[in-house]
């Protein structure tokens, strides 16, 4: 474990000119510290207002599974920001960073290590973060931006009415999923075989697995579910894919495929083989398309949530939102590479081209 050092203020406030626009949490005014364990992975943030009370005891955590503090990426460069401009100078406030390396398996662990600083709320953004936290705690208010089915995964008992300590966004990723493979077939309507790469201990992983296989046969493709359950799987997925001849890749926005979303993007080029992502950086990365919501947006409304808990609300009375924004998102330049032309009704419905 590396404790990192207190910040100075020049680390934890940005200039008025770089916060991000209406952003709740800039009412906030928090002194920041951060604590990195392990390289990669899961972070927590904590930090203590004054909007509740004058307990020195009143904190709260933001908690995340993504990347490495300060790696880019939009919705992480969102979640930074906004705590960069709400919890900047506050004497009675911190900040906290925790990383999982993509390591499902780690997180009740340190669901758990977070649970006993008595957070006031806990953002935990992906579903596999959110349930280590709520497996952890009955009662501490916990808020995740990117659930693909929030109540399937038992996070919360309905949309309208989540019933427990838990709120926060969809991604749709389950209801999406179709449409993506539907997209594809469309730029490649000869594919037949599609490399689905996965953690099957994932919940989200499989239940965009089931949404795909219910319409895989009207589509005339077979789904090759590729596990992936660490970072060591890689070398030998893409070795599968080859065997059970896949002739084209969709992405599962899980927090390994995220973290070494490159190294497939990479794979599918060098087989030359068409790939779907759920984020936009997928395709700016080098993947053929992407659609999704925008993530940035999903974490800005999550910390919409998190003020209002803040100022006193309960979880159970906020309804769980849905994304505003979808974007289509077509990578010219990697279409030309692999051979493949894009027909131009599908260049018009494009919302970003990424030219050669």
């Amino acid at each position: 474990m590396d404790a990192g050092p207190r910040c100075d203020r020049s680390d934890t406030v940005s200039p008025p000119s770089a916060r991000l626009p209406n952003c709740p949490l800039a009412k906030y005014d928090c002194e920041t510290e951060r604590q990195t364990l392990f390289d990669r992975g899961l972070t927590a943030s904590r930090h203590a207002t004054r909007q509740r009370g004058a307990a020195a005891g009143e904190n709260a955590a933001r908690w995340h599974s993504r990347r490495r503090l300060g790696e880019r990426g939009a919705q992480y460069h969102v979640l930074r920001q906004n705590a960069r401009a709400g919890l900047s100078r506050r004497p009675d406030g911190h900040l906290r960073a925790r990383f999982a390396a993509g390591r499902i398996q780690d997180l009740p662990a340190l669901a758990e290590q977070l649970v006993t600083t008595k957070p006031d709320v806990i953002f935990a953004p992906v579903t596999p973060a959110a349930l280590a936290a709520r497996k952890a705690t009955p009662t501490i208010p916990i808020v995740f931006a990117v659930s693909a089915d929030p109540v399937g995964a038992g996070l919360v008992a309905s949309l309208r009415q989540p019933g427990g300590n838990v709120t926060g966004l969809m991604s749709m990723n389950t209801e999406l999923a179709p449409k993506r493979l539907e997209l594809l077939k469309e730029v490649a309507p000869r594919i037949s075989r599609v490399a689905l790469f996965l953690n099957p201990d994932n919940v989200p992983d499989r239940q965009q697995l089931n949404a795909l296989n219910r319409v895989a046969t009207e589509l005339r493709v077979v789904i090759v579910p590729i596990a992936i359950r660490g970072p060591d799987d890689f070398t030998q997925a893409f070795t599968n894919a080859h065997t059970q001849r896949a002739d084209t890749v969709m992405i599962i926005p899980n927090p390994l495929n995220i973290q070494f979303r490159t190294r497939i993007v990479e794979f599918a080029a060098q087989s030359a083989l068409p790939t779907m992502d759920a984020e936009d950086r997928g395709a700016r990365e080098g993947a053929l398309m992407s659609y999704g919501p925008s993530w940035a947006d999903n974490f800005r409304q999550a910390a919409q949530l998190v003020d209002r808990i803040l100022k006193g609300a309960r979880p159970r009375d906020l309804p769980v939102e849905q994304p505003t924004k979808f974007e289509l998102v077509i990578n010219m330049k990697t279409a030309k590479t692999i051979r493949l032309p894009i027909p131009p009704v599908l260049r018009l419905r494009a919302d970003q081209l990424i030219d050669p």
